[in-house]
């Protein structure tokens, strides 16, 4: 529920994109899109978590590309949990001494099992 928290981890150039959708656009544009459920996740309305798992890291003191699968799980009031596992790759960049996404990829659906492999 920190929308001001994870937005600061975002480059403001920053760029999603989306192989579900086939789209490319700002990041800030999704971020527009998220706040209500970061605000609902605060709020108490929704229960909202992301978890990642990396297959691959690497960088230097001011680089890095990850690739890895996320899961993002809710629930919104009484209705059952959501789950999504979703391959994605990022690229980040050290400013400041802080951490930002340049570039968030989500790639395609991926399967519970590909997530429990990477734990092993």
């Amino acid at each position: 529920g920190d929308f001001e928290g994870y937005a600061a981890t975002c480059h403001p150039d920053a760029v999603l994109v989306s192989e579900r959708t086939g789209a490319s656009y700002p990041l800030v544009k999704a971020l527009a899109r998220w706040k209500k459920e970061f605000e609902d996740t605060k709020a108490g309305r929704r229960e909202s978590q992301v978890t990642f798992r990396f297959a691959q890291r690497f960088g230097d003191t001011t680089t890095a590309h990850e690739r890895g699968i996320f899961l993002y799980s809710f629930r919104q009031g009484d209705q059952p949990l959501k789950t999504e596992y979703v391959h994605f790759e990022a690229l980040l960049v050290k400013k400041n001494r802080k951490w930002q996404i340049l570039m968030e990829y989500q790639k395609t659906a991926a399967t519970e099992e590909e997530w429990k492999a990477l734990a092993e």
